[in-house]
């Protein structure tokens, strides 16, 4: 238990030094965020895990809101991915355990297996894996990179070709050209403004 208590001992240390001035006042974004941070930290039962985190949490999640301070008020959303970037890590060494590993002997296949459970939910992870192999807590491991950006719509004479080759091509199975006919029809013209400036109007 003795290992909390500086965790609380330093935000009420803070606090009492910003009321009486002592401090300049800090960002409420960030304090509500060190606030969630020493709470959640608190809560890690094994002490490994904990002074991982800990350590992550101060060389590398809260530098970038600290910069961020000292030109512009921080953002939720920019405390939102840092809060991200500490669960994440929290699921991960906890991924571990349940495979009765620890960071200093994770595989290729631990993190294979992580981000098979959901790629795009868990890419902030990416930050904490990073970190931890460039400090040598863990083995050099691959980074899965998936693009989770909306790939360029195909243009209208892209569309044709394709919808061409599907109609025509025999050797395709007939419901392969189906599904084709149905998922790349030709987009629909927008209506050209000369002609609907001179679209006669109801009347009355």
């Amino acid at each position: 238990m003795s290992q909390l208590i500086p965790w609380r001992w330093v935000a009420c240390l803070r606090d009492l030094l910003m009321r009486s001035g002592v401090l300049p006042p800090a960002d409420r974004q960030l304090l509500l965020f060190q606030r969630w941070l020493a709470e959640n930290l608190s809560a890690i039962d094994y002490p490994g895990h904990r002074r991982l985190l800990e350590l992550f949490a101060t060389w590398h999640v809260q530098r970038r809101p600290h910069t961020l301070t000292d030109h512009c008020p921080l953002t939720s959303k920019q405390i939102h991915q840092a809060r991200n970037e500490i669960l994440l890590a929290i699921a991960f060494l906890s991924h571990l355990a349940e495979r009765e590993r620890t960071l200093a002997d994770c595989t290729q296949a631990d993190v294979d297996d992580w981000h098979a459970g959901g790629y795009t939910a868990r890419r902030l992870t990416h930050a904490f894996l990073r970190w931890a192999m460039r400090c040598n807590h863990m083995p050099t491991v691959t980074i899965p990179h998936r693009s989770t950006s909306n790939p360029t719509p195909l243009a209208q004479h892209q569309r044709l070709i394709l919808l061409r080759q599907a109609v025509n091509r025999e050797d395709i199975p007939l419901q392969d050209r189906v599904a084709a006919a149905l998922v790349l029809p030709p987009l629909r013209a927008a209506a050209h403004p000369d002609r609907a400036a001179h679209r006669p109007r109801c009347s009355p």
